[in-house]
Formats: structure tokens, C-alpha cells, sequence
């Protein structure tokens, strides 16, 4: 599952150090794809799977949102079949102190 790993690659950079990645979507991509201070990369993503701007792309060919609603939480979001966010269809993966929440298949 995308979602998963993009949680886990996020966790994982929180490991090495000491909190997520910061700053907007894309950002936080280019931190878990190696442009960290150490270059580690934590994910590594086939290309089709991003849009021209490196932007993570889910199965209906809309970008990831990954955000952290506290310092413990990672948060995946897809926009789902509709391609819009905010709406019923919504595909999400959350894992933080409380353990994991997901909707996604």
C-alpha cells in the first residue's frame, strides 16, 4: 500500500532525526527521496508513480497530501476516485501514538 509506506518512510526519517521532515508536500518528498543532510533515502519511488514536479501521484493520478498533526503522527491523504479532497471517498492512512487509522484498501 503507497499510503503505508509513505507513513513509514516518514517515521523512519523521524528515527534518524528526531522529527518529521518539515515544510510543505514536496518538501517533505524531496527529504524522504535522499535531499536530507545525511542523502539517506527512506523511499524510493517509480517515476510513474510522480507528476513533473516529483510530487507523489496515487492510483487515480492525484497528489499525496502528507501532513503531521502533532509531533507523534504522520498522515497520508488521497483525494480518492473523484480526485477531489474533502470529499466521501477520501483515502487516508494515519499512524501516530494511538496506533493506525486508515480507510484506504
Amino acid at each position: 500500500m503507497e499510503m503505508s509506506q509513505l507513513a513509514v518512510a516518514a517515521i523512519q526519517y523521524k528515527t534518524e532525526y528526531g522529527a518529521f521532515p518539515s515544510g510543505k508536500c514536496l518538501e517533505v518528498i524531496r527529504a524522504l527521496t535522499g535531499t536530507n543532510p545525511r542523502k539517506i533515502i527512506f523511499i524510493e519511488w517509480v517515476s510513474r508513480h510522480s507528476d513533473a514536479n516529483g510530487r507523489f501521484l496515487d492510483q487515480w493520478g492525484s497528489p499525496f497530501l502528507i501532513s503531521f498533526p502533532d509531533a507523534e503522527t504522520v498522515e497520508i491523504r488521497s483525494a480518492g476516485p473523484d480526485k477531489s479532497f474533502s470529499t466521501s471517498d477520501d483515502k487516508y492512512f494515519r499512524k501516530g501514538r494511538h496506533g493506525i487509522d486508515h480507510n484506504a484498501q
